[in-house]
């Protein structure tokens, strides 16, 4: 179907949801970009705890850590280290996989939103597909 057998209203209507969904998938893309990010993040935090339990598994047992409190260091048990950096680094092994899952699930929408996106274009030809290109 082309906008020349449309009426000038079925041709503004059409624009409408052409730009709706338009803006949808450049929302969503702002998302996309932001867990990306935050993924990254997360990552890097990982493999920062990773070389902490590393170190702190090389330290023989009864070994005297300290943390940095402010400007004071103070005494950490060393079972105490290995129990909060594995708790944190589950937290951030499951905030990765809550991320990847909402990331795949976002960008199969996407997908979705681009096919709408296509289909709309077809209909108004006048309308090129770099608007929507990424």
């Amino acid at each position: 179907m082309s906008t020349t057998g449309m009426s000038a209203r079925q041709t503004a209507l059409l624009e409408a949801r052409f730009l709706s969904a338009l803006s949808a998938w450049k929302l969503a893309n702002q998302e996309l970009d932001e867990l990306s990010s935050q993924r990254a993040s997360l990552q890097s935090q990982r493999e920062e705890l990773e070389l902490v339990q590393d170190e702190i598994n090389r330290l023989e047992d009864g070994a005297i850590m300290y943390r940095a409190v402010g400007p004071v260091l103070q005494p950490l048990a060393l079972a105490d280290a290995r129990k909060s950096t594995g708790s944190r680094a589950k937290l951030v092994g499951e905030e990765l996989t809550r991320l990847g899952k909402r990331e795949h699930a976002l960008a199969e929408k996407q997908r979705e939103r681009r096919a709408q996106l296509h289909q709309l274009q077809q209909q108004l030809p006048h309308i090129p597909e770099a608007v929507y290109d990424v």
